[in-house]
């Protein structure tokens, strides 16, 4: 019981008081959203079902929080986000209920894109979206655009950790920079995969390096570098074009031959 964080609720109104002669205790809630406690609620619900003891539930007591937040959505998802930050939830589940991330999924609807900041996220269905984009695959682009590509493909996890604030800086980040590279990474997808070139995501995240350090380039003249690059660099055994992205030593080659050009 110690260990154990009950439940977390906000909602929109609390009335609460002492009844029947300040014997019994009162609480009507309206407009409620559990946001911390699913583990908690869930084993309460299996020992409904499979275990059920009446006179042990009537007398089992359970840590309950209730917050009002009202219509105050960001102070809602504060609470959610905080909450959960001592479960052992994975660092992007955590993130996926932050307050900019909500703010960069709202941006991108209103241009009709999806941001799936959770798996299975289909998003409105009176929203017709003409693209998706994953919260992680934002994450990598973003990064990759900031002069870190090998990072965005080899360090994955530590996106959401290690270097989260500094690519998802809300003092920074401007809304339109993400929009327009969402719409840049899938047109580089597609002429990619028009090309004769066999297509993959690290390419397509270099395509992204190459072009913030060519502007002048077209996104077909940096798929065209960018398989010059790979062709030139020389290992010892031979790898695929896959396996040289994630080589250490491959971005600072793409510095040099970026020089060249």
């Amino acid at each position: 019981f110690m260990y154990n964080n009950g439940l977390t609720i906000t909602t929109k109104n609390i009335q609460a008081g002492l009844k029947n002669a300040n014997k019994k205790f009162e609480c009507k809630i309206n407009g409620f959203q559990i946001v911390n406690g699913g583990q908690t609620l869930r084993s309460i619900y299996e020992y409904c079902n499979n275990r059920f003891d009446e006179e042990k539930l009537v007398n089992a007591e359970i840590l309950v929080r209730i917050f009002q937040t009202e219509s105050d959505r960001t102070l809602t998802n504060d609470i959610a986000e905080f909450t959960n930050s001592q479960n052992a939830i994975s660092s992007i589940d955590l993130k996926s209920v932050s307050n900019f991330q909500i703010q960069i999924e709202s941006y991108l609807k209103s241009h009709e894109i999806l941001y799936v900041r959770k798996s299975g996220d289909v998003g409105d269905k009176d929203v017709d979206y003409k693209d998706r984009i994953s919260m992680e695959k934002a994450a990598q682009i973003l990064y990759t655009y900031m002069g870190f590509p090998d990072r965005s493909i080899n360090q994955k996890k530590a996106l959401f950790e290690k270097y989260y604030e500094e690519i998802f800086d809300e003092k920074a980040l401007k809304l339109d920079l993400v929009l327009s590279l969402v719409k840049e990474y899938h047109q580089i997808e597609i002429e990619y995969k028009k090309s004769e070139f066999t297509a993959f995501d690290g390419k397509y995240l270099y395509v992204i390096y190459i072009r913030k350090s060519l502007p002048k380039k077209s996104v077909d003249d940096c798929i065209h570098l960018l398989e010059k690059f790979i062709s030139n660099y020389k290992t010892t055994d031979g790898i695929s074009a896959a396996r040289k992205l994630i080589q250490k030593g491959f971005k600072d080659h793409v510095i040099s031959e970026i020089k060249m050009v």
